[in-house]
């Protein structure tokens, strides 16, 4: 596949380029005794830090290392490579997002941290700061390219469900064709890139481009809370219902329970107390998506069983027929 490739290639010169940056500002500091473990010390948040929406931000910045499912009927041995790669996902990704914190932290100064939040490109900065001209040229250049590969790899997995959910005849039949040569769902990253420009273009010129943004990341991020306890649920579910010869007490039980409860917390902490903005509208519109989806299922049970059947097996058992 060329945008996994592609994609893949990006990402290579990207983290290269943070890693880069990052031992830079660690060697600078760490020979001037500069460095500190104040950043991990929660002693230190100040008493009007949001720690909730803190974690938000962490949720949508993690949110997609569950794409690699998407590509399960795509891979040699998916019921062995998939999970490999999502674990792997969590924990590269971890251990990266740690890392660069820390150097962002430091490197802008623990006492400047309230000008690390309004920066608008605080890594521009930071290698300003302890570079010269090249490295600021490759973080920025590092960063334009990250979000063309984002956009890549969101299209990548979301038109794979498009197009799986057409296929069993719940989306229009178009959105189920593939390319001839490629054997890639195209009609479907079509119909999603089109959405998707409409979209994001209204809403850019509507509330300009900073806030919509900041919006539609707060429902991405809420949206997907709601999602990982519903895989939660129905996992406990699964196991305990139709696998309770495999079910475990631990991973199949306490563990989805456990996720199931942080999520309902930290979801409820980012929206409670509200503060004055329109991320205020939030909650009520990923309630409004929610419904809308209730109903959307219910009219297509009735008209579409044994789709909807059929889509169950492929979505949620993995049974792929």
């Amino acid at each position: 596949m060329r945008s996994l490739q592609t994609d893949i290639a990006f990402l290579v010169f990207e983290v290269g380029v943070c890693l880069w940056l990052a031992f830079t500002v660690l060697f600078q500091l760490g020979s001037q005794g500069q460095l500190s473990l104040v950043p991990f010390k929660f002693s230190e948040i100040s008493n009007d830090a949001h720690l909730f929406l803190g974690v938000i931000l962490a949720i949508l910045s993690f949110t997609g290392f569950e794409a690699a499912v998407t590509l399960g009927e795509e891979v040699k041995k998916p019921r062995r490579t998939i999970p490999k790669s999502v674990m792997g996902s969590v924990i590269l990704v971890g251990i990266f997002y740690l890392l660069m914190s820390y150097v962002a932290t430091v490197g802008y100064g623990i006492q400047d941290i309230a000008k690390l939040a309004q920066d608008a490109a605080p890594f521009d900065t930071i290698a300003r700061r302890y570079g010269g001209k090249f490295v600021v040229f490759l973080v920025d250049l590092a960063g334009i390219i990250s979000l063309y590969a984002v956009a890549v790899a969101i299209v990548n997995a979301a038109a794979r469900i498009f197009y799986a959910i057409s296929r069993e005849g719940l989306f229009p039949r178009w959105l189920s064709q593939i390319h001839h040569r490629y054997r890639t769902p195209t009609n479907a990253m079509f119909g999603l890139c089109g959405l998707t420009l409409v979209s994001g273009i209204s809403l850019g010129l509507w509330l300009t481009p900073v806030v919509a943004f900041g919006l539609l990341g707060s429902i991405g991020a809420l949206t997907a809370l709601i999602i990982y306890a519903l895989v939660s649920i129905a996992c406990l579910r699964y196991f305990w219902i139709k696998r309770r010869d495999r079910f475990h007490w631990l991973r199949s039980g306490i563990m989805p329970l456990l996720s199931v409860v942080v999520v309902a917390v930290i979801g409820f902490g980012s929206v409670y107390p509200q503060s004055s903005s329109l991320l205020n509208w939030t909650p009520l519109i990923v309630i409004c998506w929610l419904v809308l989806g209730f109903v959307v299922l219910i009219f297509l049970q009735r008209i579409k069983p044994e789709e909807i059947q059929r889509a169950g097996a492929l979505f949620i058992t993995g049974e792929i027929e």
